[in-house]
């Protein structure tokens, strides 16, 4: 299970990016940092970190002191690898970030689908490159340097134990109600299913670009995510 660093300083985009994480079985939250100089810190210490998913914009220490530092690091082999997860959108930041080696950069606000995207980018190249040695070829580096074509340029494939007709069972439950946005719960609640379950599938959706998803923080507590049939 590879070990993921939320380094972002508004709780409320760290509870969504907690969220999306935890939805891939793949990948475990490590912890959450406020800063900077919190994660390095918690590198520096050992704590072990696969991936960090990093904002731009925060005190003590930003995202570009962050990777200058955490380059500068001894004794953590290659170190982790960075999703940049920020606001910051002008041509000149995004260039420097890109220069320093980020695997992937998604500008808030972004989609479920476009963060499980990168998500898969990374367990792609991680997959890649978990050897060390060998030749790859022109199809494997384009896959390491770009990661796969965006979500829904081809058709997304089945995940192993997900079953066609319970797919199509959620797809016509939606399909009802196009103009609603529904919970996971609701959906499950309506097919009998459990929402763990429900939410298996409302990732192949997304990924497959069947539905959309939105964040709705109205609820008095920790967000959640809502969905609505078709892509428009």
């Amino acid at each position: 299970m590879y070990q993921v660093m939320i380094v972002e300083d508004d709780p409320m985009v760290a509870s969504i990016n907690c969220q999306y994480v935890n939805m891939d079985s793949r990948f475990h939250v490590a912890g959450v940092f406020k800063n900077g100089k919190e994660g390095i810190d918690y590198i520096r210490q050992g704590g072990p970190a696969d991936l960090v998913i990093l904002d731009y914009y925060m005190p003590v220490m930003d995202g570009m002191e962050f990777l200058n530092a955490l380059r500068n690091l001894e004794g953590v082999g290659k170190g982790p690898e960075v999703i940049m997860v920020t606001a910051a959108n002008g041509a000149e930041m995004v260039h420097r970030l890109m220069g320093n080696g980020i695997l992937d950069y998604l500008v808030k606000p972004f989609e479920y689908a476009r963060f499980q995207q990168a998500l898969r980018h990374f367990a792609d190249y991680r997959e890649l490159m978990k050897d060390g040695c060998g030749l790859l070829g022109q199809k494997e580096i384009d896959l390491a340097l770009r990661g796969r074509s965006p979500a829904g340029s081809e058709a997304a494939p089945m995940e192993k134990g997900l079953q066609a007709h319970t797919l199509d069972t959620i797809r016509q439950c939606m399909k009802a109600d196009r103009e609603h946005f529904f919970t996971s719960e609701e959906i499950a609640e309506q097919v009998h299913l459990s929402r763990v379950t429900v939410r298996r599938y409302m990732n192949h959706m997304l990924e497959a670009r069947e539905i959309v998803s939105q964040v709705n923080y109205q609820t008095g507590g920790r967000p959640s995510i809502r969905y609505r049939y078709g892509n428009g």
